[in-house]
């Protein structure tokens, strides 16, 4: 049922394959719909199913299908989730597995229940308690800007609080 478009998605560029003389009707919608539920936008959709992005574009906003599409799309995510879950539940249990996986009944709980059983929930609760000590003292770090940039670049200079600035133009060499 699929054709491949050498068309990216979205993209507007490259070459629809469409079915010649197809007709959008309800099994189209919910086509478009399932597939839309499954995490496809609705243009990737499209391509998948054989229908032209802008047919099914103008098809929506002339025949006003938008709350039914809608509708079909809530419909079949909440299917779609519902049998992820459970297979996420049958993992957990060991359905068709040698032995269960506490970790998918973690993770529903994780999911399901944040602020009780998830990881932000427990790592908020620890308190951390940092000191910081320097490495080396401001003596040795002196010493070093002495080897590195002599001795000369390396000393303060302590201007006294008496001494006013002079003008350049007034300096004596």
């Amino acid at each position: 049922m699929s054709k491949k478009s050498l068309q990216t998605p979205d993209s507007g560029k490259g070459v629809d394959i469409p079915r010649a003389g197809r007709k959008l009707d309800a099994k189209a919608i919910d086509a478009v719909a399932r597939l839309t539920a499954r995490g496809l936008t609705e243009s990737e959709s499209c391509r998948l199913l054989g229908i032209k992005p802008a047919t099914w574009f103008n098809f929506k906003r002339r025949a006003l299908v938008d709350a039914r599409f809608a509708g079909a799309v809530e419909q079949f995510t909440a299917e779609r989730v519902d049998r992820l879950l459970a297979g996420i539940e049958d993992c957990g249990d060991g359905k068709g597995m040698k032995q269960p996986d506490w970790r998918a009944k973690a993770w529903l709980l994780s999911t399901s229940h944040p602020k009780r059983f998830s990881d932000a929930a427990t790592r908020a609760s620890v308190e951390i308690g940092v000191t910081v000590h320097p490495i080396i003292s401001d003596a040795q770090l002196k010493a070093i800007a002495d080897r590195v940039y002599g001795t000369e670049t390396a000393k303060p200079v302590e201007i006294a609080a008496s001494v006013e600035p002079k003008q350049l133009s007034d300096a004596k060499p």
